[in-house]
């Protein structure tokens, strides 16, 4: 775990590489989680989060999905590189992630258990109007490698 100073004084500093996850089931839905802390709090949002060092992507990517979904996920493909540009972050500065995105699928079972940093979660067979330009992007029929940029 590292210290909320460093952290703070790394998200002034640098950007942080992080995961999200397209997770879908087996009605061909996809996951959404209401965030409830900065950056983008009170938007829906895909699973995903920071890489500790030594983890690789994948495992970054399983275990986000367990922690924030309590979900066991398949990793099918990476569907591309986003990054995110927020004023506000959880520390009061400016946040900036690079993010691999990948696609996922869960088990016939796939019972939701959202973590403390969640206040809803949805499945969405279509993005709709509560998807944000970074979401649609990735869920979109045909996805493929891109490069998607959102800023606040």
């Amino acid at each position: 775990m590292i210290n909320k100073n460093l952290y703070k004084k790394i998200q002034e500093n640098i950007p942080i590489c992080c995961v999200d996850l397209i997770i879908k089931n087996s009605k061909g839905e996809f996951l959404l989680l209401k965030r409830k802390n900065e950056p983008a709090k009170g938007q829906w949002w895909p699973v995903g989060g920071r890489v500790k060092k030594g983890e690789s992507l994948e495992e970054t990517a399983k275990r986000k999905a367990k922690e924030e979904a309590g979900l066991d996920v398949v990793l099918k493909k990476a569907l591309g590189v986003g990054e995110t540009i927020f004023k506000n972050g959880p520390f009061g500065n400016s946040v900036h992630t690079i993010n691999i995105v990948f696609l996922a699928v869960c088990d016939k079972k796939y019972e939701v258990k959202i973590d403390n940093q969640s206040s809803d979660f949805k499945w969405l067979k279509k993005a709709d109007k509560s998807c944000n330009y970074y979401v649609k992007k990735f869920v979109e029929p045909g996805s493929r490698m891109k490069i998607v940029k959102m800023s606040e």
